[in-house]
């Protein structure tokens, strides 16, 4: 039996978005993410899930929203006017 490596409690954690976005890319996925998720994660299992994002290309996905929405973030906070700045931060 393999030595789980940390559990985690759903009640109090959400989904990672790549583990998600693999697990929507196909059914065969979710079930198996689904299967890894429901007990102590274990080394193999962590590496299963992490080659079903990369599989999935889940990564990119989450790397390219995080580009577009910090891009996002910049132009709206650019749009400030100077006084309105100062604010925002303080």
């Amino acid at each position: 039996m393999r030595k789980a490596l940390f559990h985690i409690d759903w009640n109090f954690e959400s989904v990672p978005l790549p583990i998600l976005y693999a697990a929507k890319s196909s059914r065969k996925a979710f079930v198996k993410i689904d299967l890894n998720l429901q007990k102590p994660l274990t080394l193999p299992s962590i590496l299963e899930i992490t080659k079903l994002c990369w599989k999935s290309k889940a990564f990119g996905y989450t790397y390219d929203l995080a580009k577009a929405n910090a891009v996002e973030a910049v132009e709206k906070l650019d749009s400030l006017r100077p006084s309105q700045r100062l604010t925002h931060y303080f």
